[in-house]
């Protein structure tokens, strides 16, 4: 039997900004960084809350050769990589193919997609940057560890993840790579993301180009003032 904590986006949301309010950390300078399409209406909703710009970072995974449903590794389109490595040494897959297959999701998968919702631009500058993380939720922790790993070698200031669910032992190993990891709960023996929403229905396309075309509007708008 499903064991939810929360009912919906909306409830995961609140629980997860009133944690954020608790902490009274303060977030004028931060930039938000969301790391999936389905939390993409999360993350903007966190943004008006904090009231801080949106960013998303673009990533792929990478899976086994004869198993695609076995995740081993992330490339975000930094072409920063992150693999996990018990997976990898287990199936004496080389690094050769890691980084072949990285190159190859990069310019198939990653490049097409930041041109559908980013209309082609490169992420912004996060340099001296306090970046928050944000997810609707955190499975494996690779995307996370890549989104980290990208941020690090964009000379963020500071480095923060923010989610409603997490396995225990993610993190853990998070708040050993980051600043501070936020969230309502973490869990010892962890399903997957959806088993603690009652109602997770992934979004729609076109609500995802919205969200993304609006932020990068803002921007645009900020990049002109400036100059």
């Amino acid at each position: 039997m499903k064991n939810a904590i929360f009912a919906n986006r909306q409830e995961a949301l609140q629980k997860l900004a009133d944690v954020l309010m608790v902490r009274n950390l303060d977030f004028s300078q931060s930039v938000l960084l969301a790391t999936s399409l389905n939390g993409a209406y999360f993350a903007d909703e966190l943004a008006k809350i904090l009231k801080i710009p949106l960013e998303y970072l673009f990533t792929q995974t990478l899976c086994a050769p004869l198993n695609p449903e076995c995740q081993i590794a992330i490339v975000s389109e930094e072409l920063d990589i992150v693999m996990h490595e018990n997976l990898i040494d287990t199936f004496g897959i080389s690094l050769d193919y890691i980084y072949g297959e990285a190159k190859r999701q990069y310019e198939e998968s990653i490049i097409p997609t930041r041109y559908q919702y980013r209309k082609g631009e490169l992420l912004s500058s996060l340099r001296g940057q306090d970046v928050l993380i944000v997810d609707q939720g955190i499975d494996t922790g690779l995307t996370v560890m890549c989104a980290i790993k990208t941020c690090v070698n964009l000379n963020a200031k500071s480095i923060r993840v923010a989610t409603p669910i997490l396995p225990t032992s993610v993190y853990e190993s998070l708040n050993e790579v980051c600043d501070e990891v936020l969230c309502v709960q973490s869990v010892e023996h962890f399903v997957n993301v959806e088993h603690y929403y009652k109602e997770l229905q992934p979004l729609e396309s076109k609500v995802i180009e919205e969200i993304l075309d609006k932020h990068l509007s803002y921007k645009r708008k900020d990049t002109n003032d400036e100059s």
